[in-house]
């Protein structure tokens, strides 16, 4: 995937937000700057699993790959627990998607390949500076790629219904 490769740690947003932040000039509150260096400088977390355990089996090393008439280079691989963490998130896009279109993207499955295909559009070619990795799913941008995703498809879906009808 395009996020299991990023580097962890003080990266130059975290610099250029805690030098803002530092500035007489900045008008931000102490509180306020104190609490966006820290979403800035928290890039990722792991759930503590102990390794060479059950749990370290099953949702570490168990993995989903896919590869199409070999175009995928890497192949797409994702664990078991980052296959949560996308269902939730597809819960999560789903009601923003019903919310914003008045109109569910479908089913927990639909909304799941959505998520999965946004997500991996969004890694892909956008770059946040404040997203935060769990598990080694980029949250913020599976979040926002699977609303974008979600929205079109439910749109384009709807506008094509109508036409039918």
């Amino acid at each position: 995937m395009p996020w299991q490769g990023r580097q962890v740690g003080m990266c130059w947003v975290d610099v250029v937000l805690a030098s803002l932040c530092a500035s007489p000039d900045a008008g931000l509150p102490a509180k306020e700057c104190v609490m966006i260096v820290l979403a800035a400088s928290i890039p990722s977390y792991n759930f503590p699993i102990p390794k060479g355990s059950f749990f370290d089996l099953l949702f570490h090393q168990t993995n989903l790959t896919l590869q199409v008439l070999g175009l995928l280079h890497p192949a797409f691989s994702i664990t078991l627990i980052g296959l949560i963490i996308i269902v939730l998130i597809a819960f999560a896009a789903n009601a923003v998607t019903e919310r914003l279109t008045s109109s569910k993207a479908g089913g927990l499955f639909t909304a799941v390949l959505i998520t999965l295909i946004g997500a991996y559009l969004f890694a892909a070619f956008v770059r946040l500076p404040f997203d935060f990795i769990l598990e080694g799913v980029p949250v913020i941008s599976a979040l926002i790629g699977a609303i974008i995703v979600a929205v079109f498809y439910t749109l384009i879906r709807k506008q094509s219904s109508s036409k039918k009808g």
